[in-house]
């Protein structure tokens, strides 16, 4: 059986069949160099480029656009919820609110007695932040004030912490750290385990299966939570792609290419 045969017969497994039609997108982001992007649950698409402009697409068109230089170097970007986006300067400890067209709706100045090395909607419409300082996720609302937190995780430290955003969805919230791999706390705040995973890029949960991108491998991997160990893998030299970063939602994979964001539909990888 050749390898592209066999690779087919393992994406077959990795995801079930869809009835749409196979699309590829292209869209031409400009001259800066794109470091992150980002998907919505509506399938729009937002770009971070290297100077901390916010672009965001909608059909592969450039509808909406932010910038704020004042703010310092963006950490994590969360589009979780379309309507309440988040932003996290870390270094000047900032979060900043927009709407659906990128318009500033709030921000928030963090507790300077302590220092959040990553943040992230909750499902609720409150906001998670990671305490380095007393090792703790907390729970904040949008004035700033603290509405719950959990127990010490133990040492993490803020250079552990390998994205600054925090993901909370289908009842997990989960933190990406260097040395320990995946953080997984509960909706409730309650750390649960460590999943001892490197080369993570990009972790989201979806019906209790964990999905990442693996930029070593250039592959796309999922895992059952409640089996921890790698069940699937999508490589993408297989089909001839190289890219920094890989997003799946909306049954379509998103793939940066440096100034450009490639979207497929999924059965694109089962032809």
């Amino acid at each position: 059986m050749n390898l592209r045969l066999t690779h087919l017969m393992v994406f077959f497994l990795f995801f079930a069949f869809s009835s749409c039609a196979t699309v590829k997108n292209k869209s031409d982001l400009g001259i800066k160099k794109i470091v992150d992007i980002e998907v919505d649950k509506l399938g729009d698409y937002y770009t971070v480029d290297t100077r901390g402009n916010i672009l965001k697409y909608s059909n592969s068109v450039k509808v909406y656009s932010y910038s704020n230089f004042n703010a310092g170097k963006l950490a994590a970007l969360d589009v979780s919820n379309p309507h309440k986006i988040l932003l996290f300067y870390k270094e000047q400890q900032i979060i900043v609110l927009l709407d659906n067209s990128l318009s500033e709706i709030g921000a928030i100045n963090l507790d300077n007695k302590s220092f959040f090395s990553a943040a992230g909607m909750a499902n609720d419409g409150n906001i998670w932040l990671y305490d380095s300082y007393l090792y703790k996720l907390k729970k904040i609302d949008k004035s700033g004030r603290i509405i719950d937190e959990s127990f010490p995780t133990g040492s993490i430290t803020p250079e552990d912490i390998i994205d600054a955003k925090i993901i909370d969805r289908d009842n997990y919230v989960i933190i990406a750290d260097k040395n320990k791999g995946i953080l997984l706390f509960n909706n409730l705040g309650y750390f649960e385990k460590s999943l001892n995973i490197k080369d993570v890029s990009k972790p989201t949960i979806i019906k209790d299966k964990l999905y990442y991108y693996n930029p070593k491998e250039n592959c796309f991997v999922s895992m059952q939570l409640n089996l921890f160990a790698e069940k699937n893998k999508l490589c993408f030299d297989s089909f001839n792609l190289k890219s920094q970063l890989v997003i799946y939602e909306n049954e379509k994979f998103y793939l940066l290419k440096d100034k450009e964001v490639l979207v497929y539909d999924k059965k694109y990888f089962e032809n």
